[in-house]
């Protein structure tokens, strides 16, 4: 069983491909099949096993709990041919496809799941237009423009009370100016208090925008380190010598990459950041998958932000237990909650037409007494 678990082959297959007593899903073992790069050629390839593995322990824990699984899974490259996969025979008995991660391949899959109406797991970032008239897509990933909506809607709820610093940070290169545009005009539209003021501007001047007697929540327009890490020094130096000064500051997930730098500021500064994930290394779950990957694999998950093997548990436990619990019913919505995650929660809306789309937005609240409080925002 390791063995084939270490391989990613083309093709694997947990239990025999005979036909199931029953088409009902919720009574017999669910068929997933996986279209991804599995391979170590390059980046995609590393990655997308390292996701895969998350699958395949998920199916290992549902299975102690006497769930049970027909796994398929094909190596497809980018500029590979879809038709060794759903050319297979087996490919159309399959009730959940996991992929694609490329653009040019949602095509094909998506007129073929609608085909044979099997429900399809769009894991990462893609360009899937095929989402608005294709009800059998679920798409995880959430562009910038749906993530800043769901954020001013909190925020103006959130902080209606609060003075807000928007800081120029004068980052040519920043992609934040959308959402700061975007906050400022709900702000407008609520009637609530901002200011704007530069980070090159004068201590004094600096000063004069922040309010004594309100928490005054600080953002900037950029996600960058090096000018985060200038706003600090100018929040250190206005509260030494303003400490009754109240400040929350609202940042960004690129953010969270910066925490061995920046956590003791975050606390201090009770940092509210936006996030679709939270990867926790000190909680006692990701640790145990954490040592359960490595003996296993006989390697680390790969240093990066989410963890790509708790990103695919997570869509693991999620979509195998909705399957089972709802069978073709199963929409993973707010009311459809199936297992609680690690560290990637899923909340799904439909569109009009078509395919549903992931909404779940976390808050990760760093509150002044030294704990991580995750907010769920349900917009």
């Amino acid at each position: 069983m390791k063995k084939w678990l270490l391989a990613a082959c083309c093709l694997l297959t947990g239990s025999t491909a005979a036909e199931a007593q029953t088409d009902e899903v919720t009574q017999r073992e669910l068929r997933v099949g996986f279209i991804l790069p599995l391979h170590r050629q390059n980046g995609d390839g590393t990655r997308m096993t390292e996701y895969y593995r998350g699958w395949l322990m998920a199916l290992d824990s549902l299975k102690r709990s006497g769930y049970s699984a027909d796994v398929w899974a094909w190596n497809v490259t980018e500029d590979g041919q879809l038709g060794t996969a759903l050319d297979d025979p087996a490919a159309q008995r399959l009730d959940l496809i996991v992929g694609p991660i490329y653009s040019q391949q949602v095509g094909p899959i998506a007129h073929f799941a609608e085909q044979h109406d099997i429900r399809v797991v769009l894991p990462f970032s893609i360009y899937a237009p095929q989402m608005s008239r294709t009800t059998q897509l679920f798409q995880v990933y959430q562009p910038a423009d749906s993530i800043n909506d769901i954020c001013t809607a909190d925020y103006v709820e959130r902080f209606h009370d609060s003075n807000t610093v928007i800081i120029d940070c004068n980052d040519d290169t920043s992609n934040k100016g959308a959402f700061t545009t975007a906050l400022r005009t709900a702000l407008e539209r609520h009637h609530m208090a901002y200011k704007l003021t530069n980070l090159k501007n004068s201590e004094e001047d600096f000063l004069k925008v922040f309010d004594s007697k309100r928490r005054n929540v600080v953002v900037l327009n950029t996600g960058r380190a090096p000018e985060l890490n200038m706003a600090i020094l100018k929040l250190n130096n206005l509260t030494m010598n303003q400490p009754e000064t109240r400040i929350s500051l609202y940042g960004y997930t690129d953010w969270v990459m910066y925490m061995r730098q920046h956590e003791h500021n975050f606390y201090r500064y009770d940092t509210f950041i936006p996030a679709t994930f939270h990867t926790d290394l000190n909680d006692l779950l990701t640790r145990r998958l954490m040592q359960q990957y490595r003996a296993t694999f006989g390697c680390d998950m790969q240093q990066a932000w989410p963890r790509f093997a708790l990103t695919g548990f997570d869509h693991a436990m999620f979509f195998l237990q909705g399957l089972h619990r709802y069978g073709k019913n199963f929409t993973g919505s707010r009311w459809q909650q199936p297992s609680k995650p690690v560290q990637t929660p899923l909340r799904f809306e439909p569109t009009p037409k078509g395919g549903r789309y992931n909404k779940q937005l976390m808050l990760l609240h760093y509150t002044m007494n030294e704990t991580v409080e995750k907010i769920f925002i349900h917009k």
